[in-house]
């Protein structure tokens, strides 16, 4: 997706969201030139992305609670630098 709005000379924010952010603003620009079936394109892209997203949250739920459920995970979450999930976003 970055790579198609990039082509269209659409930059996009690092931060948090700004994929998403990017993506609603192309899509709300009646005067980008964009055709019809580049703006279904785009939407359909933004919808799976969206899906995704709210699906590794759930992921990262269900991980949270089972290591709150198991007391050796919890030792080891003390230790420094020990976390359930390490990344960039969230």
């Amino acid at each position: 997706m970055v790579s198609l709005l990039l082509e269209l000379n659409i930059r996009i924010s690092n931060r948090k969201g700004g994929i998403i952010c990017a993506i609603e603003r192309v899509l709300e620009d009646a005067e980008n030139g964009l055709s019809a079936e580049c703006r279904v394109a785009i939407l359909t892209a933004k919808e799976q992305l969206s899906g995704l997203i709210k699906a590794v949250h759930c992921y990262d739920e269900c991980l949270n609670k089972s290591v709150v459920a198991h007391p050796d995970c919890k030792k080891l979450l003390r230790l420094e630098g020990v976390g359930t999930v390490n990344r960039r976003w969230s």
